[in-house]
């Protein structure tokens, strides 16, 4: 049998699961990325169980990603989160509880991709936006193989994931 080291880590949160800090989100989010790429590769197993595996494993991409932006600023000190808004061009203000909300929409102003993991993260929790972007949409559709790829065979479907 063999043996590993168990890494050091910092203690996380009482009600997390091994992460502790942004950077072991990032770590996660590269792990649910590299299961994405397995998930939709062409000689990929499928049983009828895992037709849905790429958009689980892009569901949860688009959710590690969004949370990656709440524990950065969770984790900041008040002199970190200060340059952050500074950077931002966004004001803090003490004690109104808006400041996570304006961080937000100030990177989701540059990113659109973190705008539509934004999305995405939100509507799984609430199903239903009270403010939906109306120009992110995701979908999934299963489309009929029309030409015999790895282990793709006419007939088979494959699940298209566009937002």
């Amino acid at each position: 049998m063999e043996s590993f080291t168990v890494p050091d880590i910092h203690e996380p949160p009482h009600n997390v699961f091994h992460l502790h800090d942004p950077g072991a989100l990032l770590r996660k989010l590269a792990w649910e990325i590299r299961q994405l790429s397995r998930s939709t590769a062409p000689d990929a197993k499928r049983s009828v169980s895992e037709l849905l595996s790429p958009a689980y494993c892009a569901f949860n991409c688009a959710v590690t990603a969004w949370h990656i932006a709440d524990w950065t600023w969770q984790s900041a000190d008040e002199e970190t989160q200060r340059r952050m808004a500074d950077k931002l061009g966004f004001s803090l203000v003490s004690n109104d509880g808006k400041n996570f909300e304006r961080f937000a929409s100030a990177i989701c102003e540059r990113s659109r991709a973190l705008k539509i993991c934004r999305e995405i993260a939100n509507g799984s929790k609430h199903k239903k936006l009270r403010k939906p972007e109306e120009s992110i949409r995701a979908r999934s559709r299963f489309n009929p193989v029309v030409e015999p790829h790895g282990r793709f065979q006419i007939g088979d479907y494959m699940l298209e994931l566009t937002v």
